[in-house]
């Protein structure tokens, strides 16, 4: 896990292992993902090659115990060998436009430390949330067939 720090009470950690990547999707897709699908996206975020960059949030451990989660964002990235980087699953908890502009930031930074000359998203992964089925493409070749009756 890497970390990136723009600002003193906002991190970024990059996270490397599929496992800890499923760990926080759910925050990136605004649900509760049901275990009987790990299997499929963790092959999926293998797959891919994926990472997550985290933005963490950092607490007064001793106010809080240490009990609090502190990451507030996620978006996954991932290339196919070419100098684009995709991401996908893009979100911050609170919506609070500072920390979106910081995750957009460290995802912009991440992108030219890795050598990418350009990023394109949000694309998701197949398997979570559909990421390739609501492309306009295949929706155009399903809507396509249908025959609407008046």
């Amino acid at each position: 896990m890497q970390s990136l720090e723009l600002n003193k009470n906002l991190t970024t950690d990059i996270l490397t292992e599929s496992n800890d990547i499923l760990k926080y999707l759910n925050l990136g897709i605004s649900i509760p993902i049901l275990p009987e699908f790990h299997k499929c996206i963790l092959e999926d975020l293998k797959l891919y090659n994926a990472k997550a960059i985290t933005l963490v949030k950092n607490i007064d451990d001793d106010y809080f115990g240490g009990k609090t989660d502190k990451i507030v964002g996620i978006t996954v990235v991932y290339g196919d060998g070419s100098d684009v980087l995709f991401f996908g699953c893009f979100r911050v908890y609170d919506h609070d436009a500072e920390k979106i502009e910081f995750l957009a930031n460290s995802l912009l930074k991440y992108a030219k430390e890795n050598g990418y000359n350009s990023i394109r998203g949000p694309i998701n992964i197949p398997t979570v949330i559909f990421g390739w089925g609501f492309m306009v493409e295949i929706l155009i070749n399903i809507f396509s067939n249908i025959i609407i009756f008046s």
